[in-house]
């Protein structure tokens, strides 16, 4: 039986038939199950029988005469498909959106429009891979490092990372460094102040002491700081340590990290905008470039265009002059879109841009020139265990002379 023959045969079963075109149909799909299987003749011939079968009964069925109604259309399958977030609008330029005691406001962009944010030149490579291969420090030194990756696995252990000039990882052996609680956390690696700001060395706080490693060589000493409290230890310039009473700064006393004499005293203020810092976390921690000290905050009240205050998170620039006292507004704190650890200050890119590190999947480096609606991305961290706690360290990338 020739394929012109099988096609007439099954036009004759089903001119009767009212519905749809079931014998064009079957024909069609024969036709494509042959060019897709090779199938021969006889097997064209079995799924036409079966399909004539089912529109019309098997042989000895009392209704095999009758005309069979076709079955009820299917209902349409509804496709909900959220509605992507228009991107940030940046072409406000230096317009602010608002006024807080005289801060410039500035709207910032959301979770979802960072991901389309444009891409801004830096001294990072534009993706850090956390998973990627690690060379132990000791086989493989570095002068310096751009930045400081301490991982705390679900089992408590950390891994420390450090990202090399030329995009590379290194790891450092920490087995034998003691556990340092500040609020239940342990603070011993886990800390944004980890590096120096060139780079060259580690600090990493202990009771009584803190302990330097020099990255060039490999070289582990310990600064004896007596009754001072350590958790909160900071870089005063390249090589000096600061050890603040508080997480919000005060009056404390300094060491030398090259040979842990005691050389003073110092204190500084975490700025806070004009919010009531008793109302409001800072997170992470402050970091002073050409235009001022930079810090974020959360729980702080912002009013909105035409809604009154409500907790917000927000990056705080305190401009050495009153012009350049500028806020970022990264949404309500009382969300899901960022973590509660999002988005501290990473460092001052250049005179005019601070980086900030929000805490999405992936990870990103956001770049904000203070006081415009001017953003870009500078790196994706990626390589991130789910249930891992990332706490991230940077050098002063703006001037690697000393000082932070």
């Amino acid at each position: 039986m020739t394929h012109d023959d099988l096609r007439e045969l099954l036009r004759d079963h089903v001119e009767d038939v009212t519905g749809p075109d079931l014998a064009d149909v079957a024909w069609k799909r024969a036709r494509g199950i042959r060019r897709r299987r090779a199938a021969t003749t006889v097997a064209a011939v079995a799924v036409v029988a079966v399909l004539l079968g089912t529109a019309l009964g098997r042989p000895g069925d009392e209704r095999a005469t009758e005309p069979v109604a076709p079955s009820p259309a299917p209902s349409p399958t509804v496709t909900r498909e959220s509605t992507p977030a228009p991107p940030y609008d940046s072409s406000r330029g230096s317009q602010p959106d608002g006024e807080e005691d005289g801060w410039s406001v500035f709207r910032g962009p959301t979770a979802e429009q960072e991901t389309a944010l444009p891409l801004v030149e830096s001294p990072l490579p534009t993706e850090i891979d956390l998973g990627a291969p690690a060379a132990p420090l000791e086989d493989d030194p570095v002068e310096a490092a751009l930045a400081a990756y301490a991982i705390t696995r679900e089992d408590g252990s950390i891994e420390l990372l450090l990202l090399a000039d030329d995009g590379s990882l290194r790891s450092v052996d920490v087995s034998d460094v003691q556990p340092l609680s500040d609020g239940g956390l342990d603070v011993s690696i886990a800390r944004e102040t980890l590096l120096s700001p060139t780079g060259r060395f580690l600090a990493i706080p202990q009771e009584g002491s803190v302990l330097v490693l020099t990255l060039a060589t490999g070289d582990w000493r310990t600064i004896d700081t007596g009754t001072a409290p350590t958790a909160w230890v900071s870089w005063l310039g390249e090589s000096d340590l600061y050890l603040p009473p508080a997480r919000l700064g005060g009056q404390g006393p300094t060491y030398s990290a090259l040979d842990g004499t005691r050389n003073g005293s110092n204190g500084f203020v975490v700025p806070t905008g004009p919010f009531d810092p008793a109302t409001g976390v800072p997170i992470g921690r402050s970091r002073q470039g050409p235009l001022g000290t930079a810090q974020t905050w959360a729980s702080v009240a912002v009013p909105g265009p035409d809604t009154p205050p409500v907790p917000s998170r927000v990056v705080v620039v305190d401009g050495f002059t009153r012009a350049d006292d500028a806020l970022l507004v990264l949404g309500e704190t009382n969300t899901s879109e960022r973590p509660d650890s999002c988005c501290s200050v990473a460092f001052w890119l250049d005179g005019e841009r601070i980086v900030y590190e929000s805490q999405t999947d992936p990870r990103r480096l956001v770049a904000w020139r203070v006081r415009t609606h001017e953003l870009g991305t500078v790196a994706t961290i990626t390589g991130i265990v789910p249930g891992q706690r990332v706490v991230s360290s940077y050098v002063r990338v703006w001037d690697r002379s000393p000082g932070s």
